[in-house]
């Protein structure tokens, strides 16, 4: 998430469409690229770009499938998959593309990326969310590390870094802000604990000789008492 990159590179200064291929990678052979893609949310900008920092919201690319990190309020993954850049549909009307910075490469397989991913969800819960401590940059360079051993530009995170430094920034983001909301919809499904498997009853058994021996009272005839 985070401050306002200066215009420094030559792509800065062209058209954003222009800006968008040059940072795009190109296919290695046996490499699948590692891509960064990078949001803008002008609601929060709006509080944060007087002190010239900007908020960034980031998501990493690979094999086709954009993986991103956000808070909820429940003890499962707060890791979750959409369609590349496709912010206005699955990300919500407050993240604007900005542009895509290409990372590395991996050797990684598809299926080993999605392993990953949920070895990384046991780290980044929904409910362990922070703006500050915990965000979705702070699993972008986590993830992007393990891709590729490569990070994410720094200036991608750099408010998160300097409101923990400066308390008098971190008093002045909603506290609604930090960490997720008590009321955000639907609990998503839990694991179940499953019943222990029962044991099978051990059957009585009737040994042969006590079955004679019980047939053979009921066939004896009530002795008659005499006088």
């Amino acid at each position: 998430m985070f401050c306002h990159r200066l215009p420094i590179l030559s792509c800065f200064t062209t058209s954003k469409e222009s800006c968008r291929d040059e940072l795009l990678p190109l296919n290695v052979v046996g490499k699948e690229p590692v891509v960064l893609n990078v949001y803008d949310m002008f609601s929060i900008n709006d509080y944060t770009t007087p002190l010239g920092l900007g908020v960034f919201h980031s998501g990493v690319q690979v094999y086709d499938t954009e993986f991103a990190y956000g808070g909820h309020r429940y003890p499962v993954t707060g890791i979750f998959e959409i369609a590349p850049r496709n912010n206005r549909n699955e990300l919500g009307e407050q993240f604007q593309y900005r542009e895509s910075i290409s990372i590395g490469y991996t050797e990684l397989s598809c299926e080993e990326v999605h392993r990953i991913v949920d070895d990384l969800g046991h780290q980044f819960h929904g409910d362990c969310y922070h703006l500050t401590n915990n965000n979705c940059n702070h699993f972008s360079n986590t993830f992007t590390r393990v891709l590729c051993g490569q990070e994410i530009p720094p200036w991608i995170n750099r408010l998160a870094y300097f409101v923990t430094c400066v308390p008098f920034l971190h008093r002045c983001l909603p506290l609604e802000w930090m960490t997720p909301s008590q009321d955000d919809g639907p609990q998503p499904p839990l694991p179940q604990p499953q019943p222990p498997p029962q044991q099978p009853q051990p059957q009585q058994t009737t040994h042969r000789s006590d079955r004679k021996h019980r047939q053979h009272r009921q066939r004896q005839p009530q002795s008659q008492s005499t006088s």
